[in-house]
């Protein structure tokens, strides 16, 4: 006895075998080309009109809304009672979709309306020819003409299935243009007229097959471009989730980033690191406006302005031993105050960074009018972009840190927003994600 029959035995459940061999019954008819969208959809009611009449059961597909509106009009002008299955008629779907099946019913839906639920032939429907799939346009996807067929035939059931396609169609106007059409006018076709054609058919699955590699590719495209994005959250959420989790790493992180500011300042007014007495002024002044400390207090620091490391290392000394003396009046208070400072002023870089960050994908395609690779150029682009939100995000901390106002915070509010903020982290960024 197999595990299957001994599992059903022990339940008392009847063992159905499934037919897995069924022949496909079905029959798949060649597409019907016209010149014109008219003549289609005329040629379209002349057709539902007579299997309507025997009481073959018709599903029509369309690719829009717009067209299963537009086509319903027409079967409602020439008097054939019918139901259209749309995104508009989403509650009622699974009862239009049961019931498509019964004679002589006519079913209007879009290729991707109606999943889930299976379309039920009657006796009397199998005697008629079983479900007719009437498409009106080809689909880019050819998986989705192929799912829309698969509606009938199945489990063995009887049935047929043909595309209606004019030159006017989308997909045709798009990628032949006015050369299908042209040939077909040299060749004495005209409107009203319908013919077969192995040429047309073949240039249109050509034509499927390039719009679902172009398809592929933006898809392949777009995870590579969102990886950039997130390799950068990571960083982001694990510098909130250590501060968050940690009183002292405010603290050291903020040490950190008032050297980085000193290192920055430095290598931008020094770039050819060399130090000149202008180039000290110059770094001093910036100094004092970031840290409201007077330059003449800073001058009065032991600095040594004649060789570039040692000028950068001082004057970084000096700014840490003035940052724990202030704090050092107000320990207590000033460690919670530092981490909240801290998550704010990440919180307002990232959001405006990602708000950069889309700007710069809106336009990025366009360099490869340039023969460069918009891919690499968003890379690179991305990548100094992060650099300078940190940036941002150091300048802002280091100055705001030297203008604390102790009195102004609320250190029940901050016990309460803190716990708000250990919500929203463990929601928008499971913790497992971010140790990584």
């Amino acid at each position: 006895m197999t595990e299957a029959e001994e599992f059903f035995n022990i339940y008392k459940l009847d063992v159905v075998s499934i037919p897995t061999n069924l022949p496909m019954v079905r029959q798949d008819k060649a597409d019907l080309i016209f010149l014109d969208k008219e003549s289609k959809y005329e040629s379209i009611v002349e057709d539902v009109k007579e299997r309507h009449k025997k009481g073959q059961p018709v599903l029509i597909g369309t690719i829009s809304v717009e067209n299963s509106e537009l086509l319903s009009a027409i079967l409602k002008k020439h008097g054939i009672k019918h139901e259209v299955l749309n995104a508009k008629q989403h509650a009622r779907e699974a009862d239009i979709v049961a019931l498509a099946g019964q004679p002589g019913r006519v079913t209007i839906a879009t290729n991707m309306a109606g999943r889930g639920t299976d379309i039920k032939i009657t006796p009397e429907s199998k005697e008629a020819g079983g479900l007719y799939i009437l498409g009106t346009e080809r689909h880019e996807s050819r998986r989705i003409d192929n799912q829309l067929r698969g509606r009938s035939g199945r489990q063995g059931d009887v049935g047929e299935s043909r595309f209606y396609i004019s030159l006017d169609d989308d997909l045709i106007r798009i990628f032949a243009g006015d050369n299908a059409r042209k040939r077909m006018e040299r060749s004495g076709m005209k409107p009203g007229e319908v013919l077969e054609s192995k040429f047309l058919s073949k240039m249109i699955e050509n034509s499927q097959e390039k719009v679902e590699k172009h398809n592929f590719e933006i898809r392949k495209n777009l995870i590579e471009y969102d990886d950039v994005l997130n390799q950068q959250r990571l960083v982001v959420y694990k510098f909130r989730r250590s501060i968050l989790d940690n009183k002292e790493e405010s603290h050291e992180l903020i040490n950190d980033m008032i050297c980085d500011v000193v290192s920055l300042i430095v290598g931008k007014i020094c770039p050819e690191r060399d130090l000149k007495p202008e180039q000290v002024k110059q770094v001093l002044h910036l100094i004092s406006s970031i840290t409201s400390i007077p330059e003449s207090e800073i001058n009065k620091a032991k600095l040594n302005k004649e060789i570039l490391a040692d000028f950068t290392e001082d004057l970084q000394s000096y700014l840490l031993e003035q940052y724990e003396l202030y704090r050092n009046q107000n320990k207590e208070q000033l460690a919670e105050v530092e981490k909240w400072l801290v998550l704010e002023t990440i919180d307002k870089g990232w959001k405006q960074h990602m708000l950069n960050i889309d700007h710069l994908k809106e336009g990025i395609s366009l360099r490869s009018w340039g023969q460069k690779n918009p891919l690499i150029e968003y890379k690179r682009e991305a990548f100094a972009m992060f650099e300078d939100m940190l940036n941002f995000i150091r300048l802002e901390v280091v100055h705001h840190i030297f203008h604390i106002n102790v009195e102004r915070f609320n250190q029940q509010e901050l016990v309460k927003k803190r716990e708000k903020e250990l919500a929203k982290v463990d929601t928008n960024a499971p913790k497992d994600k971010l140790d990584k």
